[in-house]
């Protein structure tokens, strides 16, 4: 509905779409579950994933785990848990293409993505699952 919305409007003038978008948010519903990384938990998840290299990243996963909040220990268990379980080849790619996609355009982010899958295909193997 938004885009909707947004499409139609003739003179899209900043203060015109700000507007647009104002009269098409609301309040969370009460039945609306809160976002999954908000407060403590999304700053150990800044925190641990600040690194370039996914060693770097499990350490400070592997140091969470002893938080004081019940929370972040639970989520860093879990996101250990589930790093663990991958390839670190895997890994690393993935950390290197979301690092490097940061700094590129739509196109050369999906270019780049195509690629990875590409030689994933081709060569799969061990290293990847």
């Amino acid at each position: 509905m938004l885009l909707d919305r947004l499409a139609e409007l003739k003179k899209a003038h900043p203060s015109l779409i700000d507007r647009t978008i104002e009269d098409l948010s609301a309040e969370r519903e009460p039945n609306e579950l809160p976002p999954p990384f908000i407060g403590a938990k999304r700053a150990a998840l800044d925190y641990a994933f600040r690194h370039n290299t996914v060693e770097k990243i499990i350490e400070d996963l592997e140091a969470l785990t002893s938080n004081e909040d019940p929370e972040v220990r639970r989520w860093a268990s879990e996101t250990q848990t589930v790093l663990h379980a991958r390839s670190p080849t895997s890994l690393k790619v993935a950390l290197y293409a979301i690092r490097r996609g940061k700094h590129l355009s739509l196109v050369q982010a999906l270019e780049m993505e195509t690629k990875v899958a590409t030689a994933y295909c081709v060569s799969a193997s061990y290293m990847f699952f």
